[in-house]
């Protein structure tokens, strides 16, 4: 049976193999799983270089409203950086006992406007955002789907997405100037954003590594934030 990653997987092989790299799981036989997930788990933080100053979540329920047996709380809660996070808290209505839980992570894709809500059903939602869902959803809101079947669901918005998005008045007159005369929300505004997010990005990437943590490092940070 041929490798998944085809003619690469001898460097892999070496890779994991070299005592260079003796926390890789595949170097040797670790006797103690718990030890090397402690020793490997601290070389990932260390290489991630992302430890911002910790700061309690003081988290709310902004509102609440009930879709058929499917409850959906706003929920928000606070950064060491930026604006508040923003998510949805969804679960069923009828339910007993403790339920089993998803932290549904939508794309990372150029549709930077949203965040949560592409991948939660939304009231009246707009045009704009039903076409991406067709697109890179195949029309599905997943997140809701799983609250259907009897999960419990937090989708949030990741780092540079919906709430947690560059807001245009922060940045300097160059950028505004792009959205002179459009309508905040309206699809003409919606679609201006992700064409300047996807530009300002690699700006913003490169800045993070300049001044010494990583992009993943961000990411994940915030990921486990909302397991928190």
């Amino acid at each position: 049976m041929k490798p998944d990653i085809g003619i690469y997987q001898e460097m892999v092989e070496s890779i994991a193999l070299s005592t260079k790299h003796c926390l890789s799981y595949l170097a040797k036989d670790w006797t103690e799983v718990e030890v090397w997930r402690m020793r490997a788990r601290a070389k990932v933080f260390k290489l991630l270089a992302f430890t911002p100053p910790k700061t309690p979540l003081n988290v709310s329920v902004d509102a609440r409203r009930e879709e058929g047996n499917t409850v959906v709380e706003n929920i928000s809660y606070d950064m060491p950086y930026g604006p508040r996070t923003q998510g949805f808290f969804l679960y069923p209505k009828d339910r007993s006992g403790r339920l089993p839980a998803v932290v549904a992570l939508h794309d990372h894709g150029g549709f930077k406007y949203y965040g949560k809500e592409k991948i939660t059903a939304m009231p009246d939602e707009p045009i704009i955002l039903q076409e991406f869902k067709r697109e890179g959803y195949s029309g599905r809101s997943w997140a809701t789907e799983l609250a259907k079947r009897g999960f419990a669901v937090l989708a949030m918005d990741g780092f540079l997405f919906g709430s947690r998005k560059v807001p245009i008045d922060s940045l300097n007159e160059d950028f505004q100037e792009r959205f002179k005369g459009l309508e905040p929300g309206s699809e003409e505004y919606i679609q201006r954003y992700n064409e300047f997010a996807a530009e300002h990005e690699h700006l913003l990437a490169k800045t993070i590594f300049a001044a010494g943590t990583t992009w993943p490092g961000v990411f994940t940070y915030e990921d486990r934030r909302s397991v928190d």
